[in-house]
C-alpha cells in the first residue's frame, strides 16, 4: 500500500515491542524516517536493527 509517506518524519514512542514496534515497521515500509523511543535500551536497539 502506498500512503505517500516517503520522506516524512515520525517519532514512535514505545517502539521496541507490541503495537509501537508494529507501527514503526509499517512506517519504515512506507519510507518514513523515524526516531524510536522506549524505556529499555536492549529491546530498542534490537528493534532499530530490524530484529525482535
Amino acid at each position: 500500500m502506498d500512503l505517500r509517506l516517503d520522506g516524512k518524519r515520525a517519532i514512535v514512542t514505545g517502539g521496541s515491542k507490541g503495537i509501537g514496534l508494529a507501527v514503526a515497521r509499517g512506517l519504515a515500509a512506507e519510507g518514513v524516517d523515524m526516531v524510536l523511543a522506549a524505556r529499555s535500551p536492549e529491546p530498542l536497539a534490537a528493534a532499530a536493527r530490524g530484529g525482535r
